[in-house]
């Protein structure tokens, strides 16, 4: 089997060479793209425990991503980035930019994630930021948005509306 070239032929980036010529497992060979399946419990866990799967899964798992301090998880020190805590501090448009910069980093850090980008808006009357997110995934793009409060994450727009 060949190997790829650092830089693909035609440029692109390394991640789009080397998919070309060993294709994501997480893609079936009808088109779609197993995000796995967890247990419900984006607010606790369902009693019921129902299985979330699809693109809800992966949401799922980028909220716990920025609602886990670093270092929260005994087996991974890298996981996490609590964003409830840059609202201790006077919310600036550099500690927005701070946000949108690690909100970006974190939820990259899934490999079903191929991008992320992150905008922020703070509503200083009710101390409440808002974290709209435009993630790309093998299977396409999915958008949501997180009110964030200096104790809450609350979802604001289910994964299943793709656009």
């Amino acid at each position: 089997m060949p190997v790829p070239s650092a830089i693909p032929a035609g440029g692109g980036s390394i991640r789009s060479g080397l998919s070309q010529q060993f294709p994501d497992p997480r893609v079936a060979a009808g088109g779609a793209v197993d995000y796995g399946q967890d247990f419900d419990f984006l607010i606790g866990l369902d009693p019921r425990l129902r299985l979330l799967g699809g693109l809800a899964n992966l949401e799922q798992a980028l909220v716990h991503r920025l609602t886990t301090p670093r270092g929260g998880l005994f087996y991974d020190a890298n996981y996490g980035t609590d964003i409830r805590v840059y609202l201790n501090e006077a919310v600036t448009p550099q500690v927005q930019a701070r946000v949108r910069a690690d909100v970006q980093a974190e939820c990259t850090k899934d490999e079903r994630v191929l991008t992320c980008t992150a905008a922020t808006s703070f509503d200083s009357a009710s101390d409440r930021l808002l974290v709209q997110l435009a993630v790309q995934t093998a299977a396409g793009p999915f958008r949501f948005v997180l009110a964030v409060t200096s104790v809450t994450v609350e979802l604001l727009r289910p994964a299943d509306q793709v656009g």
